[in-house]
């Protein structure tokens, strides 16, 4: 309709379509036969997808002031596992509950650099995992829970050791994630 506006709006490429005409076919010598006999070059055509471009779309429309919030299908991994402590018996915990996230099939991202909390949670946020688990070696000791923070909301969930695969598990399947078992 000749009366109605055009609308412009913003759009993210992250595919693409060239025309290649028969540049290749030619220089190749890629003849075939038409329906007569006839000898003639075809007519070439590509596309791609960018992943790259894919994953800077993704970011684009999933971030806030803090960093990226990755949608939980396009994750690298599910959790960010951060480790704020020093003493052996936190990391030996740190390792066993690595180690049962990763039997349930989990994607974990540990980070037992030995940062301070303040650099831990930053470097959390800035990369935007679904979730975060946080072993904090003092509130562990004290309260016996770890810290579940869901990055998209924000919304904290303390669990104990008993619960924490159920209860990430139940947070990652309400985010879209397909869980086996």
């Amino acid at each position: 309709d000749a009366k109605t506006p055009i609308k412009l709006r913003k759009g993210i490429e992250v595919g693409h379509i060239f025309q290649l005409g028969d540049k290749y076919s030619k220089s190749m010598q890629a003849a075939v036969l038409d329906q007569n006999g006839k000898k003639f070059y075809p007519l070439m055509g590509c596309y791609g997808i960018g992943i790259s471009r894919t994953l800077a779309a993704a970011i684009e429309q999933h971030h806030d002031e803090h960093g990226m919030v990755w949608p939980v299908a396009l994750a690298p991994f599910d959790i960010y596992f951060a480790v704020v402590g020093k003493k052996d018996s936190t990391q030996q915990l740190a390792g066993e509950l690595y180690n049962e996230l990763k039997n349930e099939g989990l994607d974990v991202l540990l980070d037992d650099r030995g940062q301070s909390f303040g650099a831990v949670m930053k470097d959390a946020d800035l990369i935007g995992l679904p979730l975060r688990i946080l072993l904090g070696e003092r509130d562990y000791e004290k309260t016996g829970e770890l810290e579940i923070k869901i990055r998209k909301t924000g919304e904290k969930i303390c669990v104990n050791r008993e619960n924490l695969v159920e209860v990430v598990k139940e947070q990652l399947a309400k985010m879209g994630k397909t869980l086996n078992g």
